[in-house]
């Protein structure tokens, strides 16, 4: 007598699964580009002395981290790369 045995593999997903992930992709290029900000505010305070980091990056930058703790990462990321792109002597890294 032989058994027979079968095996079933069953894969769940959210409905909004794809949304969520492109809310994650959006998500990890904002929190990149902030990082990438407050690196480059940091050496340019740093080389410079804190008076050579413009008033309105500052205000940009912290604009940006709001719009990132209220989900708005598009528009941190945009705010991010607009104000890096402003900046002179400063290379940006789109990705």
């Amino acid at each position: 007598m032989s058994r027979l045995s079968l095996h079933f593999y069953l894969n769940f997903r959210h409905s909004d699964y794809r949304q969520r992930w492109r809310q994650l992709e959006q998500q990890q290029a904002a929190q990149n580009a902030l990082v990438q900000a407050y690196q480059v505010l940091q050496e340019r305070a740093t080389e410079d002395g804190a008076a050579a980091v413009p008033p309105q990056a500052m205000r940009d930058f912290d604009q940006a981290r709001q719009a990132f703790r209220d989900g708005r990462y598009v528009e941190s990321r945009a705010t991010v790369l607009r104000r890096l792109q402003q900046m002179p002597r400063l290379r940006v890294r789109d990705k």
